[in-house]
């Protein structure tokens, strides 16, 4: 799933969309999203990363005819909420808290190994996904005045 802040504020509406809206709908307590604090959600990737990797397909002759992976860290909602709650005070207390040590362990969850895709496409380090949502809020915040 790819996270991240939209290019322009211009584009920003009265509410999340895209892969984005999944995780927002944690921030705004939503029914269908309870379930989804403590389980384990989906490999996330921040949009800058998953733009470069793009940009990396076209650019460089030795991947050509290749599948280049990308994959990010397995986030819950509640690693959510909780990078959140840590980093935007002015939402702190205004947004759901979950349990903050409730997350189940994400041992059994499918991890993907990215060492052959960051070896073809050379030096390249990743970028935390829960920058991404954060970025992502404080622009929404910033557009709209609150969530």
């Amino acid at each position: 799933m790819v996270l991240g802040p939209l290019i322009s504020d211009s584009l920003v509406g009265h509410s999340f969309t895209g892969s984005n809206s999944i995780y927002a709908g944690v921030l705004y307590g939503n029914i269908a999203s309870r379930d989804f604090v403590s389980n384990p959600a989906i490999s996330c990737v921040d949009v800058k990363d998953a733009a470069a990797f793009h940009r990396l397909a076209l650019e460089k002759p030795n991947l050509n005819g290749q599948r280049v992976l990308i994959a990010g860290p397995v986030l819950t909602g509640q690693d959510i909420l909780n990078v959140v709650n840590e980093r935007i005070s002015k939402l702190n207390g205004n947004i759901p808290i979950g349990d903050p040590s409730g997350n189940l362990p994400l041992d059994s969850v499918l991890n993907f190994d990215m060492s052959q895709s960051l070896e073809l496409v050379g030096s390249y380090t990743l970028h935390d996904p829960k920058d991404a949502f954060v970025d992502l809020v404080k622009q929404f915040i910033r557009v709209n005045g609150s969530l």
